[in-house]
């Protein structure tokens, strides 16, 4: 409490400086509606009585530093769902790459391979041609030689079959584990789809509510300008809840892109 009086005291102050010495205000985009406003404000002021006086100095000041607020988280928010964009495109390039020096690897050990039995596979399958040629033309002798020939070469052949089979057997196993990986990365990724989902929302609901300000700023202004203090009063008191609710809206889309964050990073750990 004593810190959010702090504030309004030192809004306030700032009211009372040219607008060149608004720094703070200037830099939130608050010092037009200040230069815009405060003659008329002044004089109405002046025409109300102590108390509505000091009721329409408070809320203004609070009215400021909720703009103030809002403006700050707006900044905040921008920053945080840049860097969660660029860390969730950078997850998403990395699963692509899961596995993927590995599955080169034994992709090249495994044609490698077929390629240094190729020879013997190719005789062998030769020869067993020529085994079926032989019976077809009734070459007894010449099957049972070639036939002699198949089973000297049966044990190389099975061996390099075996090797082969191996090869193929850990290309797979890698393109598994690797898919089940991006597939799990995935997953958990896809939770920020709720999240953005409740952003959108929400930013919807902010763009609503900045309408609304502006409508309302718009009747108080009006009402400043005719020196109508009860009008002038009322309409801040709207204005104040509504910069209010923004700082609200703002919040909880920041804590929706935390939640982002925390899922893309997540993701991030589970890559390999």
């Amino acid at each position: 409490m004593k810190k959010r009086w702090s504030m309004l005291l030192f809004v306030w102050a700032a009211l009372l400086l040219p607008v060149e010495a608004w720094p703070a205000l200037a830099a939130a985009g608050l010092a037009e509606e200040g230069v815009t406003i405060r003659a008329s404000l002044d004089k109405t002021i002046a025409a109300a009585d102590r108390q509505t006086a000091d009721n329409l100095r408070a809320r203004y000041a609070d009215l400021l530093a909720s703009r103030k607020r809002e403006v700050e988280w707006e900044a905040k928010i921008k920053a945080l769902h840049a860097a969660n964009e660029a860390e969730a495109a950078a997850v998403r390039k990395q699963i692509a790459l899961i596995g993927a020096e590995k599955k080169n690897q034994l992709t090249d050990a495994a044609k490698q391979t077929r390629e240094r039995h190729r020879k013997l596979l190719d005789s062998y399958t030769a020869v067993n041609r020529q085994i079926e040629l032989a019976r077809t033309i009734g070459a007894k002798e010449w099957a049972s030689v070639l036939r002699t020939q198949a089973a000297l070469m049966k044990p190389a052949v099975q061996l390099a079959k075996d090797e082969i089979r191996a090869k193929d057997k850990a290309l797979q196993a890698a393109k598994d584990s690797a898919a089940k990986t991006a597939k799990l990365v995935r997953e958990t990724l896809a939770g920020v789809d709720t999240r953005k989902t409740g952003i959108k929302t929400r930013t919807a609901g902010a763009a609503a509510q900045k309408k609304q300000y502006a409508a309302e700023w718009k009747s108080f202004t009006a009402a400043a300008k005719k020196t109508d203090v009860r009008a002038a009063a009322d309409s801040l008191a709207s204005l104040v809840a509504t910069s209010r609710q923004l700082v609200e809206t703002r919040e909880t889309i920041y804590d929706l892109e935390l939640g982002v964050q925390s899922v893309v990073r997540k993701a991030k750990s589970q890559l390999p």
